[in-house]
């Protein structure tokens, strides 16, 4: 027969035991929460304060969806864009995604001369970026989505009109 003492100290170390799993399966639901709504979630605030963190901003412009006077509105946009960010002393590289290739044009150069590059070197660039701003077109204006954990990028979607307009000059500006 064993002592009624040791008998109540399993049933504490089980207790606290089962309490330390419970508690850690909490911190991680919490975690993954958290870095999932950052990642991939992130508000405007949060994105424009990592965009400023960095030296260089990368703009990918794909007009491969859009009718001709959209490509124009994208790129005039994704230019102002651009212009702005150099501005500040931050380099700005603008890609313009195309059914035929890319070019990309550096506006922190002084003579911001367009090159021409392959697609597979736009995805690179896309993939390698530190911070970028992703223009899509789209026949409506869809809510922009910013990540930051994983990525610093934006995804914006719009049509004519709101590329035409670009308000988004004076946002990342």
């Amino acid at each position: 027969m064993k002592p009624p003492g040791r008998r109540r100290i399993k049933y504490a170390l089980l207790v606290l035991f089962v309490i330390s799993i419970l508690s850690l399966a909490a911190f991680s639901a919490f975690l993954y929460v958290y870095l999932d709504k950052t990642s991939s979630q992130a508000d405007f605030e949060e994105f424009i304060s990592e965009m400023n963190a960095r030296n260089g901003t990368a703009i990918f412009v794909d007009t491969t969806s859009a009718p001709l006077t959209g490509k124009d509105a994208m790129k005039s946009c994704a230019a102002l864009i651009a212009k702005q960010i150099a501005d500040d002393n931050k380099s700005a590289t603008v890609y313009a995604i195309e059914s035929i290739g890319c070019t990309r044009q550096m506006f922190s150069d002084p003579d911001n001369s367009l090159k021409q590059i392959s697609r597979s070197d736009c995805a690179d660039a896309l993939v390698g970026a530190k911070v970028s701003i992703v223009m899509n077109y789209s026949d409506n204006v869809e809510k922009p989505n910013f990540s930051i954990i994983y990525k610093n990028r934006a995804d914006i979607a719009g049509d004519y009109s709101f590329y035409n307009f670009c308000q988004l000059k004076e946002i990342f500006g």
